[in-house]
C-alpha cells in the first residue's frame, strides 16, 4: 500500500510545479500557499506511512481481518484497465479525439483570456438542439443538402426558423471509407455495398457520415436492412476505425484522420466543409468573442492543419449571416 500513497502524493506536489514559476505579484501571492500546501500533502505522506500503519497493528493486533474488495473499485478496475489497453495499442486515437479542441483551447490559454471551452461530443443534429435549447454557445455542422450539395446552411436555416444566427468554417476533411490496412478485399467505393456479406458499421442518425451513406444507400437502389451491419452504430468516427480494426467490420464512413489513427487504408471520396454556428446574441459574449479570434489567427489555422491535416484555408472565414 506504500507506493501508491507515494505515487499519488508526488502527483498532488508535481501539479503545483508551475506555481512555484509564476512570477511578480500573481508569484508572491500564490507561493506561499502553494508552499504551505505542499508541505501539508509531506506531512500527511509521513503520516499515513508511519503512524497509520504503526496505531493498526496496536489497535487491532489479534482482529481477524477479512481482506475484502468494493464492488464499485472491482468496476471502476474493469473499466480503467479496458480503457488503458485500449490507449496504449491505439494511442493515436486518443490524441486525434482531442486534438482540435486541444490546440483551440491551448490558444485561449496563451492569450490569457477568461474563457474555458467545454466540448460536447454529438452528432451534428445533436449538437443543433443543443445550441438552440441554450445548452451550447456553438454548434459544430458537418451535414450535406443531397439536392443542392451545399453543406450545413440549409439544415441551419430550417432549424434557426427566425433567430439570427451566423456560419463560421472551421475546417474540411476528407470523408472517404475506412478498409483493413491493406484493403485485401479490393474496395472501391460505394458500389461495394452491394457485394454479399460485406459487413459494415454505421453511426446515429443526425450524424453526417450516416447521411452519406444512406444517399449512397439510395443511389445504389439498396435496400438497407440487407446491408450487414447498417443497425450497428457507434458513436464517433473513431469508433468506426476502431471497430474495422478489430476485425468486427469490413468498411465503414469516416474521416482521413480517424483511419489513419488506426493503421487503415482510406478510400477518399468526397470533401465535407464542418462549421461553426453561433447566435446572434452570443457575439457580443467575451467567450465567443474569444474563440473567434482564436478562429481568425494563422497561427491556430496552421497548427490545426498541421497536426489534424485538415485544410484550414478558409478557417475563421463567415461564410453567411442566418436565417
Amino acid at each position: 500500500m506504500r507506493s501508491p500513497i507515494v505515487y499519488a502524493t508526488l502527483i498532488l506536489v508535481a501539479v503545483l510545479i508551475p506555481v512555484f514559476l509564476l512570477a511578480g505579484l500573481t508569484g508572491a501571492f500564490f507561493r506561499p500557499l502553494a508552499l504551505s500546501y505542499t508541505l501539508a500533502i509531506a506531512a500527511s505522506m509521513v503520516v499515513a506511512l508511519t503512524v497509520t500503519p504503526a496505531l493498526s497493528l496496536l489497535l487491532l493486533r489479534g482482529v481477524p481481518i477479512e481482506r475484502r474488495k468494493s464492488p464499485l473499485v472491482t468496476w471502476l478496475q474493469r473499466a480503467y484497465t479496458a480503457a488503458l489497453s485500449r490507449i496504449i495499442i491505439r494511442p493515436v486515437a486518443v490524441y486525434a479525439v482531442f486534438a482540435a479542441v486541444t490546440i483551440l483551447g491551448d490558444w485561449l490559454v496563451r492569450r490569457r483570456v477568461p474563457a474555458a471551452l467545454v466540448p460536447l461530443y454529438a452528432s451534428s443534429t445533436a449538437a443543433l438542439s443543443a445550441l438552440l435549447e441554450g445548452r451550447a454557445h456553438f454548434a459544430g455542422l458537418h451535414l450535406r443538402d443531397p439536392v443542392s450539395g451545399e453543406y450545413n446552411l440549409a439544415f441551419a436555416r430550417e432549424a434557426l426558423g427566425r433567430r439570427r444566427a451566423v456560419a463560421v468554417n472551421f475546417a474540411r476533411w476528407e470523408l472517404g471509407l475506412a478498409v483493413p490496412a491493406g484493403n485485401p478485399s479490393g474496395f472501391r467505393g460505394f458500389a461495394d455495398l452491394a457485394r454479399p456479406r460485406v459487413r459494415i458499421v454505421n453511426r446515429p442518425q443526425g450524424a453526417g457520415a450516416r447521411a452519406a451513406l444512406d444517399d449512397a444507400i439510395a443511389g445504389l437502389g439498396l435496400n438497407a436492412q440487407t446491408v450487414r451491419g447498417y443497425e450497428r452504430e457507434v458513436a464517433g468516427h473513431l469508433d468506426v476505425a476502431a471497430a474495422i480494426a478489430a476485425g468486427q467490420a469490413d468498411l465503414g464512413v469516416t474521416i482521413r484522420l480517424a483511419a489513419k489513427a488506426y493503421g487503415l487504408d482510406f478510400i477518399a471520396l468526397r470533401e465535407e466543409r464542418y462549421d461553426l454556428l453561433v447566435l446572434e446574441s452570443h457575439l457580443s459574449t467575451p467567450s465567443v468573442e474569444a474563440v473567434l479570434d482564436a478562429l481568425t489567427s494563422s497561427r491556430f489555422s496552421t497548427e490545426l492543419g498541421a497536426l489534424c491535416a485538415y485544410d484550414t484555408s478558409e478557417t475563421g472565414r463567415i461564410l453567411a449571416r442566418l436565417p
